[in-house]
């Protein structure tokens, strides 16, 4: 038996819940090939009693300034010297950022998406990201708030940098958050079981859902958002609804347009596959994840960075809807195949054993 020990701080966030869900629900299978996770949300004797210790990046989300660094890195030490291996998760939504003060310290650096090229942590990158860079270096936009990022100094240490998975285990229906209040107050599985759903396409009779935020704090990061903002303005409605009307309209919606926002993943994605819609998104070949549900024009139809491509592509899709639903009905089967069957979720489990065993 490997015993992994989590230091968390629980489910706080989207992608928190993506990786503590799955292993809950699977947690019998687990055991049954040697793998035992247990949760800790402070530091005590026990947590030390394991082969891996996971620290979660949300516990020091505040802990890498300049006046707190010193600090944070003599905790990994500690820490380090007490455990077989170390691994940092680093819950983030970009495939680019890294923490490089953890990176140096840990054994092992897992990213629920990371650069198919791993040379490009090597690289600063404006706005601390792929495409924020790209957005700067081709239509010259600034943030007023300057960030480079800070490349890996140690070539050596990209070979710490590993997929865990992705947030796609996680409930994206409308009563998702509720059932994750519920749990909170009273921690059954009940509560973590996702239904499965699939659209008739006969009750899709919107073109397209692009509700979204515009505003923030980086104009990198907005900037495609903007743009397909300005692109269809007056065509269909961006301003956020309620969430009850929002999932009204996904379920009748043909496509849905899921732009970068401080990540490329996006929760939207998860919500087109779930609801039946079309994922129109910036290309996603640059970066590489688990489950890789970005399969262009398998699971999804993408559409150029500059978007000197997104409106024609749009026309497109909507004049020849029948055809294009064929991927959406594929991404919804393929998504509920690794949230349901046997042999998915197995394959979740093996991967598992696969990585910690080895």
């Amino acid at each position: 038996m490997k015993y992994i020990n989590i230091y968390s701080k629980g489910m706080i966030s989207a992608n928190s819940r993506g990786f503590m869900i799955p292993l809950i629900v699977n947690e019998k299978r687990l055991n049954d090939i040697g793998l035992k996770f247990k949760f800790f949300s402070e530091i005590n004797k026990n947590i030390f009693d394991c082969d891996y210790l996971i620290l979660d990046s949300k516990l020091f989300k505040y802990d890498w300034g300049n006046n707190k660094v010193k600090k944070t890195r003599d905790f990994f030490f500690t820490l380090k010297e007490r455990v077989n291996k170390l691994i940092f998760l680093d819950l983030s939504d970009s495939s680019s950022t890294i923490i490089n003060e953890a990176l140096e310290i840990v054994d092992i650096y897992f990213k629920n998406q990371v650069h198919k090229n791993k040379n490009i942590y090597l690289k600063p990158l404006y706005g601390r990201r792929i495409f924020t860079d790209y957005y700067h270096e081709k239509f010259k936009i600034k943030d007023k708030n300057f960030e480079k990022k800070i490349p890996v100094k140690n070539k050596n240490n990209l070979k710490k940098i590993k997929i865990l998975w992705n947030s796609y285990f996680s409930n994206y229906s409308i009563y998702g958050d509720l059932k994750m209040r519920l749990y909170k107050l009273l921690p059954l599985k009940f509560f973590l079981n996702i239904p499965r759903l699939a659209i008739d396409k006969n009750i899709k009779k919107n073109d397209v859902s692009c509700r979204m935020g515009l505003n923030y704090s980086k104009e990198t990061v907005a900037f495609q958002r903007k743009k397909i903002n300005e692109i269809l303005k007056g065509s269909y409605k961006f301003k956020k609804v309620s969430r009850r009307i929002y999932f009204q309209e996904l379920k009748k919606s043909k496509i849905l347009i899921s732009p970068f926002g401080y990540g490329e993943i996006n929760l939207k994605d998860f919500e087109a596959f779930f609801y039946s819609c079309l994922l129109f998104k910036a290309n996603m070949d640059h970066q590489e994840t688990w489950p890789n549900f970005y399969l262009k024009d398998e699971t999804y139809v993408d559409f150029n960075w500059n978007l000197n491509n997104f409106q024609n592509k749009l026309d497109h899709i909507i004049r020849n809807f029948e055809q294009y639903f064929e991927i959406a009905n594929y991404a919804n089967s393929l998504y509920n195949s690794y949230l349901h069957d046997k042999e998915y979720l197995e394959d979740f489990c093996m991967r598992l054993k696969n990585i910690f065993h080895n």
